[in-house]
């Protein structure tokens, strides 16, 4: 005997609805880019904050050297105007051996300054070092003149040489002339340098501005990605939602049916 056609194992019952559900999306792997790609944001935003305080530090740091060397600089200034004087004061007060002693101590306050700054300049790099360490010693030659030009004149003082002190004094003036010079030269010089490091600085300013702007882009991106995320998600919810509420409706109705079939 022929079994039922509806109960044969081929058979659906009338009341079945078949739907194809599609297939199901990979959240957990769009969850898992999205936060790789937070994270990936936040890290990008570290090593900016880390650039600009890296950034702050070496300026601090580099300013504070300079403005030390140029003060160093125009402290020579002071001791040439001391060496200058000596002359004067021998003059004035007749006094040669005081005079003389000073001149001598001004010239060595001169080295022993000249010396401190040599070493701190000996420190940087090429070509910045050569140039300034030219100039710094070409004050000291000159100073080394003044010296000598300044303790002859006080000597021809003491001793009355007039003639000779006039053509020393030219030789005195004509020396703290080059070195008045080269100190200058030397002080702008290194207030060059200074406005070197100043452009350099505002180049790597301009580049963490760049990079604060990929950040800002990123972190809009990061908000809309998170936002589509989230609006599909709950999409994606609703469609189950709405899905497993018609197959429950389904059942229901099958329930029904066959229930009347038995009646």
């Amino acid at each position: 005997m022929t079994p039922p056609a509806d109960q044969t194992s081929g058979a659906r019952h009338p009341g079945y609805r078949y739907q194809r559900t599609r297939r199901v999306p990979k959240w957990h792997i769009v969850y898992s880019l999205l936060a790789l790609f937070d994270v990936l944001v936040v890290g990008t935003g570290l090593i900016y904050v880390h650039r600009i305080v890296q950034s702050y530090h070496r300026s601090v740091s580099t300013t504070r050297e300079w403005d030390s060397r140029l003060s160093q600089a125009s402290t020579l200034d002071d001791t040439v105007s001391r060496l200058a004087s000596s002359l004067d004061r021998a003059l004035a007060s007749g006094d040669t051996a005081t005079a003389a002693k000073q001149a001598a101590l001004a010239a060595t306050g001169f080295t022993t300054r000249a010396d401190s700054l040599r070493r701190d300049l000996s420190t940087l790099q090429a070509p910045t070092r050569e140039r300034l360490l030219a100039d710094l010693d070409r004050a000291k030659q000159a100073v080394d003149r003044m010296k000598d030009a300044a303790l002859l004149a006080i000597s021809d003082v003491g001793s009355s040489a007039l003639d000779g002190s006039a053509e020393t004094m030219s030789q005195l003036n004509a020396a703290e002339t080059r070195a008045v010079d080269s100190l200058r030269t030397l002080r702008t010089d290194i207030r060059g340098v200074q406005t070197e490091l100043f452009v350099s600085q505002e180049h790597e300013i301009a580049g963490l501005q760049r990079l604060e702007y990929l950040i800002e882009g990123l972190f809009l991106l990061m908000v809309l990605a998170a936002t589509i995320y989230g609006s599909r998600l709950r999409g994606e919810f609703e469609r189950r939602t709405a899905e497993s509420d018609a197959h429950l409706r389904e059942l229901e109705e099958t329930y029904a049916e066959l229930t009347e079939a038995r009646a």
